[in-house]
Formats: structure tokens, sequence, C-alpha cells
């Protein structure tokens, strides 16, 4: 590329200088195919430079290649329309600001950026329509920005509403209660209700001889079955169709799955082994970190049995 396309190298200035002065050529279909040619041609180095790990911005190479395509669409009217159509310049300068807004998603800044180069007030009504388009069918697209996409690959949200929604912002494995008490599978009903009596817990995990998750079992459940064999396991009785939440997804997916199914308590196990149990996850710990309040130990243990 660098060999017979040397424009595609560097930060483009001077080559977005000469489409908006017209010193690239004359209106035609070879310019036409130039500019999109020049277009691709950066998308590609641009990719091959930042995901290899090189260094570069964003910034200048979306100013190159909105105007790169800007450009030639401008010709595209011209040769089609050339008695009404603007000089490409024009589309060029549009497509400039319609390509950022759609990369940053600063849409107000990319209209207000251009407007400043050109002082021009006829280019206002094209320049809003191109930018809030670019905008709206770019969150379709993909809702993340080019900047907040490597921090959401982190595992850090960035939230672009007014208000922000704190649970997007945290994962399971940061609020869940790590020690997590367990029933094991063999104890019989009536030591699994004096251990609620006990402890207060509304659910417990059921685990086997080796601490991997069978099931869970409530309250409600011991209460339905104790009446007809209090010596049952606790392994016949538990719910073992399980709903569970993984360490590494964010808080508010947890909520969303609770109230779907009508259920104050989340198991959390490895998502490479889902019967491994990392902890446990209810509705009185995303209550509290909602709230922004400081979870003791204690109140961390008694947690596990709140709805």
């Amino acid at each position: 590329m660098g060999v017979f396309f040397p424009r595609v190298f560097g930060v483009g200035y001077e080559t977005v200088s000469g489409i908006l002065e017209q010193r690239i050529g004359s209106v035609g279909l070879h310019l036409m195919g130039f500019l999109f040619l020049l277009a691709f041609l950066k998308i590609f180095a641009l990719s091959l430079t930042l995901g290899s790990g090189g260094s570069g911005g964003v910034f200048a190479p979306s100013l190159f290649i909105g105007a790169a395509f800007g450009g030639a669409f401008g010709i595209v009217v011209n040769l089609a329309f050339p008695l009404v159509a603007a000089p490409y310049p024009a589309y060029a300068l549009v497509g400039m600001a319609a390509l950022f807004a759609a990369v940053s998603r600063a849409t107000l800044t990319s209209i207000i950026m251009l407007f400043e180069m050109t002082r021009d007030y006829n280019i206002i009504l094209p320049l809003m329509f191109a930018c809030v388009v670019a905008d709206i069918l770019a969150w379709l697209i993909h809702p993340e920005t080019i900047y907040t996409k490597k921090l959401a690959r982190r595992g850090i949200r960035i939230e672009q509403d007014m208000e922000i929604n704190v649970l997007k912002t945290r994962h399971v494995g940061e609020v869940m209660t790590h020690k997590v008490e367990t029933i094991p599978q063999e104890m019989p009903l009536c030591e699994v209700r004096d251990r609620i009596l006990e402890t207060g817990h509304q659910g417990f995990p059921v685990v086997d001889g080796a601490d991997r998750l069978v099931g869970i079992i409530t309250g409600r459940d011991v209460m339905a079955q104790i009446k007809r064999d209090k010596n049952l396991p606790a392994g016949a009785v538990a719910q073992r169709r399980l709903i569970v939440a993984y360490p590494d997804e964010t808080l508010d997916l947890a909520w969303e799955r609770m109230g779907r199914h009508g259920i104050g308590r989340l198991p959390v196990v490895a998502r490479e082994d889902p019967r491994r149990l990392v902890g446990f996850l209810t509705k009185g710990d995303l209550i509290r970190f909602r709230k922004g309040e400081e979870q003791p130990p204690m109140a961390a243990d008694r947690a596990q049995g709140q709805d």
C-alpha cells in the first residue's frame, strides 16, 4: 500500500485538504473510483495497525475516510444531477462530520466543528441530517463507540444515558457472598429445617460429597415435604433445574434473571464448570449495592437467606 498508495499512510490531512480544495482531480468516474479505493485502503490499514497493537488515533482517520466517501458520493451526485448538485467538496465535508459522529457518538460536536470550519449556514441542515442519521445507524448496528469498546472488553461499562444504571457497571463476582453455607445432599429434612431456623437463611445450595452443586433447597420446599417424611434427604427435595449466575457477568443481567423467574437468590458458578459453586447472590445484595451501603461481613453472611 505504501508503494502504490502513499496517501493512505500518515495522518492524512494533506489528502483531506486536497479533496476539499479540489486538488485531487477533476470530477469523473476515475476520481470517484480513486476516492472509494482510498477510503477502503485506509480502513484496512487502520484495522491492521490498531488490531496488531500498533499506535494510531481514530479522529484523523475518521476525517480521512469520511472525506473520501463523501467526496466520492458527491461526484456520483454531480454526474447524475449536474445542474442542481453542490460541488463535491461540500459532500466531503458532510461525510467527515457524519463519519466522526457515527464513530464517537459526539453528534453535536461534529456539527459544530464542521460549521466552524465552513462558516456556511447553507450547510447546516444537510450537516445535521447526515450526522443524526449516521449516529442512529451506528447505534443500531453496535451500541458501543470505538472509544468505549476497549473498555467494554475489559469489563468496564460506560453508560451513554443521562442516568447511569450502576448495576451495569459492576460484576457479580464483586458483590456476591464468597463464603457460602451449603447443605449436604444426604442431610435429612428435619436437620435442614433446624438449620433454617438457626441461621434465618431462606435457601441453601445443596452439594454432593465432592462439594459439587446438585441443586438448591428453600424453606418452602422443606415445609412442603417434611410432613410426608422428615427423614427425606435434601438431595431428593432440592430443585435441580437451577437458574444460576456467573461471576464475570454484570449485575443487571442477574437482576433481570431474578425478576424473570420470580426468585430471590442465585447460586454463582464457574462458567467453565457449571457445577463448581463459587458464590451466592441475593436480591438483598443487589439492593444494598444499589443504595451504596457498605456490607459488613456478618451482613454478607446473613444475606444468603434473604429474598
